[in-house]
């Protein structure tokens, strides 16, 4: 996977996810919030374990060591907000409901910026703007 260029990688995530989305409003159509979320984490497991030994050369965990305690945070967050996301699913419209969970890159961004210096630019911040209007207009 190393040498597959992130561009192609980042476009099959938006086509994943996009998939996440529509797969799980059809899904919270019928099963109750709790019992989607469990089988989402029995389908993101069997993924874990068949793909995992072949991306890793072993496991190590340092809880000393901040990068190792983010990606635990990192996958706790995701839980927590997918869960939140299939409780809006279950009551709104898939149109709305991920279009405006979408906008978590402008969270990213800012915190980014903060906390890793990353750069402020004028398109970056065009982009950010854009996004919002886009949402404004979709939820009208």
């Amino acid at each position: 996977m190393s040498s597959i260029d992130w561009k192609i990688c980042a476009i099959a995530a938006m086509f994943g996810w996009g998939l996440w989305g529509f797969f799980g409003k059809v899904a919270a159509q019928k099963i109750p919030t709790g019992n989607l979320m469990l089988l989402s984490l029995i389908g993101s497991s069997a993924i874990v374990l068949i793909f995992v030994p072949f991306l890793t050369k072993g496991f190590s965990f340092h809880p000393r060591e901040v990068q190792y305690l983010c990606a635990v945070g990192s996958g706790i967050v995701a839980t927590v907000a997918s869960l939140f996301f299939y409780f809006a699913l279950a009551k709104g419209e898939a149109t709305s409901v991920v279009v405006i969970s979408s906008l978590y890159p402008i969270v990213t961004f800012i915190l980014a910026a903060i906390f890793l210096s990353e750069s402020f630019t004028i398109k970056k911040i065009a982009g950010m703007a854009l996004a919002i209007a886009g949402i404004i207009l979709l939820s009208i």
